[in-house]
């Protein structure tokens, strides 16, 4: 991953882009208070979600992003890994927040510890972290939902991607996707085989997800009545980013459990959600027929594989009866 890394051009150049940011934000800094320097952190949390560099080289990136501007700015001290996490945090938190001057505004009174670094910027990355926190007093936590209760160590399991793996959002409304499985709620036994989360859902181009109705009714069918857990894992989790679903990361490995919100009914919990615009629902009659066709088409050929069997293959027969024509 170093090495890989080191041949890249663009990563080199965006580290010295960083060094001569960094010190422009000083010199404005003394002029504006702590702001310029919290927009720059911004501005590097944005890089660094919007380049997909965990995703390109791997879990290690953190620690040799941060040796890498350690050496940049040698003087400098607040390029740790936890702070650049933060940091990439604090953008996926307020990604529209582009003058940060609410987000300064709400931190100004927060308690701040005593400024460390030559440049005095420890109280800037202070309140970055204090901003970053989530309800819990947790920084960067990840979310995971199962139905299953008690939970106390996340393990991975073989799912679509076909390899064992524990899914995961920075987001919590985005994992109400799978607090139920359609599959196991229309045959109403523990589904076999391979798991299919059916929950179809895409991302607007602002990365607000889209929970998608394939067939009539399908939300309520699925969710409604079904109570659930949200598992949360905190910054200390080894997860990598996904390089195609906003806010996605995946762990190999097993993830201790940090906290558990019980959600009583799942469906309104979904509601809720889209009710407050964190997420959007695409009913199945608002579908266009470009979109109608392609359910149909896709849905031909997911019937037609030889690995769907059993109540799965019954649950596509009942939902999407115009599979049986083509036989």
């Amino acid at each position: 991953m170093n090495e890989l890394i080191k041949a890249d051009a663009s990563y080199r150049q965006w580290i010295t882009e960083i060094g001569r940011r960094f010190k422009q934000s000083q010199i404005k800094a003394a002029m504006k208070v702590n702001d310029e320097m919290l927009r720059f952190y911004w501005l590097l949390g944005r890089d660094i979600s919007e380049h997909h560099f965990e995703a390109l080289y791997g879990s290690g990136f953190y620690n040799k992003l941060s040796e890498d501007l350690q050496k940049e700015l040698p003087d400098v001290k607040s390029f740790s890994t936890t702070n650049l996490r933060y940091m990439s945090r604090f953008y996926e938190l307020y990604p529209d927040a582009g003058n940060v001057p609410q987000v300064v505004a709400t931190s100004s009174t927060m308690k701040l510890s005593p400024s460390w670094g030559p440049f005095g910027d420890g109280k800037i990355v202070q309140r970055l972290r204090t901003i970053c926190k989530g309800q819990k007093g947790h920084i960067l936590m990840f979310y995971h939902a199962s139905p299953v209760a008690g939970i106390k160590v996340l393990e991975p399991r073989i799912s679509n991607d076909g390899i064992p793996l524990i899914y995961f959002s920075s987001k919590r409304e985005n994992t109400l996707v799978y607090l139920s499985n359609a599959i196991e709620k229309f045959s109403g036994y523990v589904h076999e085989g391979k798991w299919q989360k059916w929950g179809p859902y895409g991302f607007t181009k602002d990365k607000i997800l889209v929970l998608q109705e394939y067939y009539p009714n399908a939300l309520q069918e699925t969710y409604e009545g079904v109570s659930a857990y949200v598992y949360c894992v905190d910054d200390a989790a080894d997860v990598t980013a996904s390089s195609t679903i906003p806010f996605a990361f995946t762990a190999d490995q097993p993830q201790k459990v940090s906290a558990c919100e019980y959600i009583p009914d799942a469906y309104a919990a979904i509601l809720q959600a889209a009710d407050e615009g964190k997420i959007k629902i695409a009913r199945y009659e608002e579908l266009s027929e470009k979109m109608l066709a392609w359910i149909r088409n896709t849905m031909t050929r997911e019937y037609a594989k030889e690995d769907v069997q059993g109540d799965y293959r019954l649950f596509i027969e009942a939902k999407f009866p115009f599979v049986l024509q083509k036989q």
